[in-house]
């Protein structure tokens, strides 16, 4: 299923610019027979945090897609650099915070893109 729907979303975002996509999240509900798969965009290497929502999702019902939501945007590396919290900062935040996932991300709020630091829990689906 997962892989059917990653050759589905590539086929669909032909020109992603300098991301790439990937699996984001995959979950199964057994009782529903349903399948949610989310897929990302990455630049670089660092995941880009949509705030509407993931690159791409999908439901999948009894083996059909019954919810399709897709998030097309391009990305292109420009060269330019921004400063962000240094690494010893951001661990004293994940500190203070009760000792929680520290990750480094590009935060895309529909207009601009910016480095930013994600603290989530150690147990995370996203």
């Amino acid at each position: 299923v997962v892989d059917a729907l990653y050759q589905t979303t590539q086929r669909l975002m032909t020109d992603t610019g300098d991301a790439v996509i990937r699996l984001t999240a995959a979950s199964y509900d057994s009782a529903a027979e349903t399948y949610t798969v989310c897929f990302g965009y990455y630049l670089d290497g660092m995941p880009i945090c949509l705030e509407g929502g993931y690159a791409a999702e999908y439901t999948v019902t009894s083996g059909k897609i019954t919810r399709a939501q897709l998030r097309l945007r391009q990305y292109q590396l420009t060269g330019e650099t921004e400063v962000s919290l240094s690494g010893p900062q951001a661990a004293a935040l994940v500190c203070a915070d009760g000792g929680r996932k520290l990750m480094r991300v590009y935060q895309d709020n529909g207009e601009t893109l910016s480095v930013a630091w994600r603290i989530t829990p150690l147990w995370s689906k996203q």
